[in-house]
C-alpha cells in the first residue's frame, strides 16, 4: 500500500488493470502558525493487500532470523 497526495506518476501507473485500488480519504493538515487545512490523501492498494484485507488476515513471512529468535505465539514488541 501507498499513501501520498494525489499525484499524476502513481495514478498513470497504478491502475486498476494492473491490480491496484485507489481509495481516496478526506484528513487534516496544520501549518507551524497551528492553521489547519483539509486534504485528500490517496491510498494505493495493491491486490496482495485488498485480498488480504478482505480475509482479515495479513500474511507475514518470517526470516530464518527472525523465527528463532521471537517463535511463533510470542507477542512482539513495537
Amino acid at each position: 500500500m501507498l499513501s501520498a497526495y494525489d499525484t499524476p506518476l502513481y495514478n498513470e501507473m497504478l491502475l486498476a488493470k494492473n491490480g491496484w485500488k485507489r481509495v481516496v480519504i478526506k484528513t487534516h493538515t496544520r501549518d507551524t502558525t497551528g492553521k489547519d487545512f483539509v486534504r485528500e490523501e490517496v491510498l494505493w492498494q495493491n491486490w496482495h493487500f485488498v485480498n488480504a484485507a478482505k480475509a482479515k488476515r495479513v500474511p507475514i513471512q518470517l526470516t530464518k532470523a527472525e523465527k528463532s529468535k521471537n517463535p511463533r505465539g510470542k507477542p512482539r514488541g513495537i
